[in-house]
């Protein structure tokens, strides 16, 4: 740090890296415990709300069964009974749930053995965040012995985490990647919970949180387009948020303002609206390596405040209600991150139905930075149209799918089309593709080079559909590679929406053209047959489809 500027006389300063560069505006901390979400005031609101029948008050019935049934795999999942015991003891202040937390804390420390592989340092991230929080909401439990055992352990992990080196952390220009999201996030958390604390690195923690909050304004500016579409998919990016949304907010709760405008300007929101489906299953559309199914536990909650715009919170608390909160047929309240369930949920906000609360959810999406567009028909039951275009249009670090012309369809309970997950990646599997294969592959191109890009786009007004026209030539190394697709979703009778594609594809070389669709065979039968002399095929799928 090379210098601390006063702005006013209220307590902002500017904090100046050593390269001179302004690096954030803050404001003097308070440094007393619980300092992460629970001030005073919402830990009492939060009191009041679970006396109360409703979201709040299932939430936290469902915590309290979680530390009791809940059996831990591996050592490092101890995290998460560790950190939802100390939620509780913070709520009701009853001292048994301190003792639980701690005996979780204990059980979770064999994971503090680090090896030099990805996923181990990626739980090593998730573990010390929990363990940070749990450290915080249940401190005045503790004994001075047992904060100074834990105390120890943390020392460890900062000096674990600025050992940390791989490819992300070194490349300057790239830091997309998942990896950076959860790495850089866990150990901001720790900093900013425990700084401040006897026996705590301060000096190293002040060197470290400035270079953390750039590497994590890089991430939130390179990672996610502006419909909130992430190339890693929604199950990463429902694996990121749920550490990286905590480090924002603690950010925000200690005075650093870094992170407003790159935390605000995905359009999440939308994006869940429209590839969020209302099946029994919680399918969604498909994009990255995510599979359908449960992709995105631990999603919403962390977005409700990422805007302030009312209505977009009631349409969007309309949906978590539907499909993972108190209205769905199976209330899961985002899994492990029941926590985020209760401390973040816009509970001051009546739900609205999406079409009414906001409208720009039954317009297409038009994200054409990565290009990725999405269609919806309607908000009502699983019969609901919803339709996903992929073209890349940039390529970065961290996981890819071949998405060049990939489409992701799901309508009255059936999924027409998908794609592989990281089925592909790992067994070089093509079965699940829905995307034009030459010579029986999708293509690809390496990253850093000039992608497809949109021609032209259009929405139709008053519906969710609209037309789009892409071209991604240089993605599939041919003369030209261009798709025009147009979704009408106008219903007619029977008829809740009509696809129409067309394809250019020409080259100077010969190739085998597959056009491939991949209903879940689960789901659907196909029938083959011939009608004026061209071969046909009729896929049927549920509820008369």
């Amino acid at each position: 740090m090379k210098a601390v500027v006063s702005l006013s006389n209220i307590g902002s300063f500017l904090v100046i890296s050593d390269d001179g560069n302004d690096v954030a505006i803050v404001k003097l901390a308070n440094l007393t415990h619980p300092r992460i979400v629970l001030t005073p005031t919402h830990l009492n609101f939060i009191r009041e709300k679970i006396n109360q029948s409703g979201h709040a008050q299932e939430v936290f019935k469902a915590l309290i069964k979680s530390i009791y049934t809940y059996k831990p795999d591996n050592s490092f999942n101890y995290c998460w009974p560790a950190r939802d015991a100390a939620l509780l003891y913070t709520i009701t202040r009853d001292i048994n749930y301190a003792h639980i937390a701690y005996l979780a804390l204990n059980a979770n420390r064999i994971n503090y053995t680090i090896y030099d592989k990805s996923a181990i340092k990626l739980r090593f991230s998730l573990s010390t965040m929990a363990r940070s929080q749990a450290f915080d909401w249940a401190y005045d439990a503790f004994t001075i012995e047992q904060r100074r055992e834990l105390m120890n352990d943390f020392q460890y992990t900062a000096s674990i985490f600025t050992s940390y080196s791989d490819d992300h952390s070194r490349n300057p220009n790239d830091k997309a990647s998942n990896w950076i999201g959860i790495v850089k996030s866990g150990e901001l958390i720790q900093h900013l919970s425990l700084y401040g604390e006897e026996g705590y690195p301060d000096d190293q923690a002040e060197r470290r949180i400035l270079f953390l909050l750039s590497e994590l304004k890089l991430h939130l500016e390179q990672s996610y387009g502006p419909s909130g579409y992430m190339q890693e998919g929604l199950s990463y990016l429902a694996y990121v948020l749920p550490i990286l949304g905590p480090a924002v907010y603690l950010a925000k709760h200690m005075g650093i303002s870094i992170f407003d405008e790159a935390w605000s300007r995905p359009d999440w929101h939308n994006l869940a609206l429209h590839i969020i489906s209302l099946r029994k299953q919680r399918n969604s559309l498909q994009f990255g390596v995510s599979e359908s199914t449960y992709s995105y536990n631990g999603f919403m909650p962390f977005i409700f405040n990422s805007t302030n715009d009312a209505n977009i919170k009631a349409a969007l608390k309309w949906l978590y209600d539907r499909t993972m909160g108190i209205n769905s047929s199976s209330p899961a309240y985002d899994g492990k991150d029941k926590s985020a369930a209760l401390l973040y949920y816009p509970y001051e906000i009546a739900a609205q139905h999406p079409s009414i609360a906001f409208p720009r959810s039954i317009s297409m999406i038009s994200d054409n930075i990565d290009g990725f567009y999405g269609f919806r028909n309607r908000y009502r039951d699983e019969n609901d149209v919803l339709i996903a275009l992929m073209n890349r249009n940039r390529r970065h670090g961290g996981w890819n799918a071949n998405e060049t012309f990939a489409l992701s369809v799901i309508s009255h309970n059936t999924t027409w089309a998908r794609m592989p997950g990281k089925e592909f990646k790992r067994y070089n599997l093509t079965r699940k593709f829905s995307t034009p294969l030459i010579d029986g592959w999708p293509r690809e191109p390496p990253k850093g080079k000039k992608l497809g890009y949109t021609r032209t786009i259009k929405s139709f007004s008053g519906q969710g559909g609209g037309y789009v026209s892409i071209d991604s030539s240089v993605n599939l190394n041919i003369t030209l590679a261009q798709r025009d697709i147009l979704v009408d979703m106008i219903k007619r009778g029977n008829i809740d929406t009509i696809i129409a594609i067309q394809d250019q594809f020409v080259n100077n070389l010969s190739h085998f053209w597959h056009w491939q669709l991949s209903p879940d065979p689960g789901e659907t039968n196909i029938t083959l047959g011939n009608g004026n002399n061209v071969s046909t095929f009729i896929i049927r799928g549920r509820n008369g489809s």
